[in-house]
């Protein structure tokens, strides 16, 4: 019997493929959608296979949520489940990775704001503690101000 395991590669019949695009016309539309034995399967397959890459997953047929940028990602409906998350693969996921490896190994290399602050905090304070502590002298403070009375 044709399409007994979700995902495996095989040519949809006739009545799978119109309920396939039945549901694909539904999201579209933004419709509610209900989804028969089969298509739950082919959901529940395609997010186990999209987990595996940084645990990404689908919003829907359409859509699926990148693991990496979090960014929401429309793919190529028509395509078996497999081909949808090499779709997925190509198209956005090793990009999206490739990137945020880039810019983790240059935000590594680099110091953030809150190390240049702590830096500049702990030099003032080494200042601070080089120079000794000079009290005030506050009698003759005093007496200034009681001299100004007098002008």
């Amino acid at each position: 019997m044709p399409n007994e395991t979700p995902g495996k590669v095989q040519r949809k019949r006739k009545v799978e493929a119109s309920e396939d695009k039945a549901i694909k016309e539904k999201i579209r539309k933004a419709e509610t959608v209900s989804r028969n034995e089969r298509q739950k399967k082919e959901m529940t397959y395609f997010n186990t296979e999209l987990n595996k890459l940084a645990g990404s997953s689908a919003i829907d047929e359409l859509a699926v949520k990148c693991g990496v940028c979090k960014g929401k990602k429309v793919i190529a409906g028509d395509h078996t489940v497999s081909g949808k998350v090499q779709h997925f693969l190509i198209n956005h996921f090793e990009k999206c990775q490739e990137k945020h490896d880039r810019l983790r190994k240059s935000a590594s290399g680099s110091k953030t704001i809150d190390v240049l602050f702590a830096i500049a905090q702990n030099s003032h304070t080494a200042q601070q503690d080089q120079q000794p502590f000079l009290e005030p002298d506050i009698q003759n403070i005093e007496e200034e101000f009681s001299n100004i009375d007098d002008v």
